[in-house]
């Protein structure tokens, strides 16, 4: 299937002020992407009412954003379907969403708008492996401030074994933000990347997600007719720059959203418009 959109220049793109990833002290990963074959038949839609979903590393448990409650997130295991109710406790008025879980599947990222404060991404973990509670962590800082825009969302870390975690978290309508773990909790800005630095010409770029390995990023490109496609970049090394790969890889339905491919690249997971999560098989190249 040939590209949907326009495949533009991206090597002398530039960074937007933020720090050169060759400058930033942090660990340098090189290496090939997982590799992404063909989508096949996506199965039939699962966990309903959910708006975002993640697995771990191992594919066998799941987090969720569940419409049927304020607040409730869901965490199961995977063939457990839909994931149970898990509440925070977060204080009347703020609203969490948007749950990325970490690959080892002990951390969960989330979004937490406090009327009052403003919007922060938050690192939240449990006293047990079944996320029962009591819950601990806070929020995260990013560049000097844990306070974000409103509609910014998390995304994915890289797993700890990799060192310095990575994780791209999307800013809003044409720009995604690199972000490195440096110290707990605190992670800065290597760099930024807009539409056009994705090889996308034209339309809105959303839900971004990093594989395991951090070299591949899949995402939701939405078109000015309105159609949608999940698209794949990748990159040969964390020091480079992200490359849209050549083909369209999946048209997806008008209300998709938050695609995750899982660490080996065998499965994408995405919502679809009646906020259910369809999974779909990659066949190996």
């Amino acid at each position: 299937m040939r590209a949907l959109v326009a495949i533009v220049a991206v090597a002398g793109c530039h960074n937007h002020g933020t720090v050169a990833v060759d400058a930033v002290p942090v660990d340098a990963v090189a290496g090939n992407p997982c590799p992404v074959g063909t989508p096949q038949p996506p199965s039939a839609p699962f966990a309903t009412s959910t708006i975002s979903y993640t697995t771990d590393a191992s594919d066998a448990f799941a987090f969720a954003e569940l419409t049927t409650a304020a607040n409730q997130l869901g965490y199961a295991p995977v063939a457990q379907q839909p994931p149970a109710n898990v509440s925070f406790g977060v204080p009347a008025g703020q609203v969490v969403s948007f749950p990325h879980l970490a690959p080892e599947g002990d951390e969960v990222f989330v979004r937490q708008l406090d009327p009052n404060v403003g919007a922060t991404l938050r690192r939240y973990v449990s006293a047990t492996s079944s996320w029962t509670g009591p819950y601990t962590g806070g929020p995260l800082g990013i560049d000097g401030t844990t306070v974000v825009n409103n509609i910014v969302v998390p995304g994915v870390p890289t797993p700890r074994s990799s060192g310095h975690r990575r994780m791209m978290i999307d800013l809003g309508s044409v720009m995604f933000a690199e972000l490195v773990e440096i110290a707990i909790d605190q992670w800065m800005t290597v760099k930024t990347y807009d539409r056009g630095q994705l090889g996308i010409s034209d339309g809105v770029i959303a839900h971004p997600a990093l594989t395991a390995d951090g070299l591949r990023l899949v995402f939701v490109v939405t078109l000015g007719t309105g159609s949608k496609l999940v698209a794949t970049a990748s990159r040969h090394g964390t020091s480079a720059p992200f490359v849209l790969d050549a083909e369209a890889w999946f048209v997806a339905p008008a209300g998709a959203s938050t695609p995750y491919l899982t660490a080996d690249c065998s499965t994408l997971y995405y919502s679809d418009d009646a906020q259910n999560v369809v999974a779909v098989p990659i066949a190996a190249p």
